[in-house]
């Protein structure tokens, strides 16, 4: 049985339990909705992401502590564990109505999305290793076509939303540190991470709060993929 994740309820998430409970769960309704909401002008930075349980956190993050040794003069930035995720697609800053609008795009693939099997590929760099910005660590998807009709339809959502269209084919990745600066032609060869799996139980919308001390993420609504066990 899988144990899904839970999160505290933002103010993002109020205001769209409150269009639900105006609407049911209807896609069209939850649209119309965006006039109940207080238009003040309050934006949010989403995002679509699968959220990890803790016991795989805590494994990646023993790696993540295990290799900093290995970086030796580079500055880096490591994220914290308590926001381990994979994104799927990034919408960026939008306003309250824009929020409605994403969220509802989803409802009509909730529960009919079979749950992907991801599976750790080795620590990799983006966006290259002659270039490393972000070292991560890559995953494999099964099945792809999951993901796919996920991505698809935040694709669908983006544009109505005023938002530019990301086309780029998902790369499942995990970011363990941002590499802010590295002497000219440093390299270095990570040790394996010890391979793990995880099934998520359900892709999540998410909100990001830029803080001085690191980002804070938040869960805006939560979609359930279908159960395999049933």
């Amino acid at each position: 049985m899988r144990r899904c994740l839970t999160s505290r309820e933002t103010g993002s998430a109020q205001k769209l339990k409150r269009a639900i409970s105006c609407t049911g769960r209807d896609c069209a309704g939850l649209v119309k909705s965006s006039a109940l909401l207080h238009h003040d002008d309050e934006m949010h930075r989403l995002f679509l992401a699968l959220n990890l349980e803790d016991t795989t956190k805590k494994l990646l993050a023993e790696y993540a502590r295990s290799i900093r040794p290995v970086f030796g003069p580079c500055r880096l930035s490591w994220v914290s564990p308590e926001i381990y995720h994979l994104t799927l697609y990034f919408f960026g800053e939008v306003d309250d109505a824009a929020l409605v609008s994403i969220a509802a795009a989803f409802v009509g693939i909730e529960g009919k999305c079979a749950a992907p099997l991801l599976s750790s590929q080795g620590a990799i760099f983006l966006p290259n290793r002659r270039n490393p910005r972000t070292c991560c660590v890559g995953f494999s998807a099964e099945p792809q076509g999951s993901i796919d009709l996920i991505v698809e339809a935040a694709r669908r959502a983006a544009k109505p939303a005023g938002l530019p269209v990301d086309n780029r084919p998902w790369a499942p990745h995990l970011s363990l540190a941002r590499i802010k600066s590295a002497p000219c032609g440093f390299s270095v060869e990570l040790p394996p991470a010890q391979p793990l799996a995880f099934m998520p139980c359900s892709f999540d919308l998410m909100e990001s709060v830029l803080l001085p001390g690191g980002p804070r993420y938040s869960i805006v609504r939560k979609y359930a993929f279908a159960d395999r066990e049933s």
